[in-house]
């Protein structure tokens, strides 16, 4: 007889190697008590793995010359034999089933039973509720007297005009814009109201004309509004960004205008970065055709801005504003606009004049609660009572001009 070594686990049967194969049978309960008694093998020697079933699986094999009614084959037998069988093949766990082949001395085919593992169901997903985006709308406006040009003496137009909330203009007439704008804000945060900054420092500033300036390169301009940036960091400001940039283009070469674009998108992004309100000027609805400025202004970042500003220093009537800017702003990705309405309580005149004309008067007080979803504030951007320049009998842009101070609040030149 064929030499047998049996290593068991539980050892419920005899399994019976021999060259030609493996065949099963049962063992009456006293043979396996004996056996139970009398095989102790401590360290068999194992010389090759006939069978594995995986703990769990349930496998049946029919022998071909048993007698009896063959048994289940426990999951947890190993069987050792001297002689391989080259049929068999080790198992191969496949996704979410698991099997375990046997072959019978007959070479018969095998029978397996494979249980399958459901899918696991996966955890639900939920969208995460959108951070709303951060909004001026509601806002206190910061007024600060000391950034209008005081005249001596002092009038009453002067001190009505100045009570209100205004912008504080940075450019290259200031020593340190960034130390100017940083201890604005200063003063803003402590009563918990919010500043308004203009930028107006670009390169070719306003082609020429009556302000003209700004910075003397690229480079020199990226410098300035990083130090600036960097000095308002973490403090809620209104940015207003280059009034007239993107409207008075005529005077730029080509390479002059891709050098502005990349500019705008400089200031753009380092207010954005520095937590500001970032409104990149958009010119009014009497200058550049709104799907124009609207490609302009995507040119220059307005994806990363808060929105734009329309009619600053200028006339135009709030109701043009809001269409204009309506327009744009569907252009834009819904971007939201302000509208600065210090002087354009009368519109316009019939001429479109722009420089100092006479006859207008002082619009909607500064507010952040307009009404209009789309509209985020009215602001005063332009101090009313300065002038635009030497036009129409006025002073150098910019200088207090208090006749016609006067005439925008409806009083007479003597008050």
């Amino acid at each position: 007889m064929p030499s047998l070594k049996v290593f068991r686990r539980s050892l419920p049967f005899l399994v019976i190697g021999s060259l030609a194969g493996i065949a099963v049978a049962t063992i009456p309960n006293w043979v396996y008590h004996v056996l139970a008694a009398t095989l102790q093998e401590p360290s068999p020697q194992v010389l090759s793995i006939t069978v594995a079933p995986k703990k769990g699986a349930t496998t049946t094999n029919l022998a071909a010359n048993a007698t009896q009614t063959p048994v289940p084959i426990p999951a947890d037998l190993v069987v050792v034999s001297d002689t391989p069988n080259p049929t068999s093949a080790p198992a191969v766990s496949q996704p979410h089933s698991t099997s375990a082949p046997k072959t019978s001395s007959a070479g018969s085919a095998t029978k397996s039973v494979t249980t399958s593992t459901p899918t696991p169901t996966p955890a639900p997903t939920t969208t995460p509720t959108p951070m709303p985006t951060p909004s001026i709308q509601g806002q206190m406006l910061f007024a600060d007297a000391s950034i209008i040009q005081t005249p001596s003496p002092v009038t009453t137009a002067w001190t009505q005009l100045s009570a209100n909330p205004q912008a504080l203009w940075l450019g290259n007439w200031q020593a340190d814009s960034a130390s100017v704008a940083r201890n604005y804000l200063v003063r803003s945060a402590a009563t918990k109201a919010l500043g308004v900054l203009v930028l107006y420092n670009i390169p070719q500033r306003d082609c020429g004309s009556y302000s003209a300036g700004g910075s003397n390169s690229p480079q020199a301009y990226q410098n300035w509004v990083t130090a600036v940036a960097n000095s308002v960091q973490g403090t809620p400001a209104v940015v207003i960004v280059e009034p007239d940039a993107l409207a008075q283009i005529s005077c730029l070469s080509a390479d002059d205008l891709a050098t502005r674009y990349h500019l705008l998108n400089y200031a753009v992004t380092a207010f954005h970065n520095a937590d500001s309100f970032v409104y990149l000027d958009g010119g009014n609805s009497s200058w550049v055709d709104p799907s124009v400025m609207a490609g302009r202004l995507r040119q220059s970042g307005i994806a990363t801005a808060n929105g734009f500003s329309l009619n600053v220093s200028n006339f135009r009537l709030t109701g043009d504003e809001v269409a204009y800017g309506t327009i744009i702003s569907a252009l834009t990705d819904n971007k939201h606009f302000v509208i600065d309405t210090s002087r354009n309580g009368n519109g316009p005149t019939a001429d479109n004049q722009w420089c100092n004309p006479s006859g207008r008067k002082v619009g909607t007080l500064p507010t952040t609660s307009t009404g209009l979803a789309i509209v985020d504030a009215y602001l005063w951007v332009k101090h009313p009572g300065e002038s635009d320049g030497t036009c129409n009998g006025g002073p150098t842009a910019g200088a207090w001009w208090n006749d016609y101070a006067t005439s925008l609040l409806g009083q007479s030149s003597s008050s």
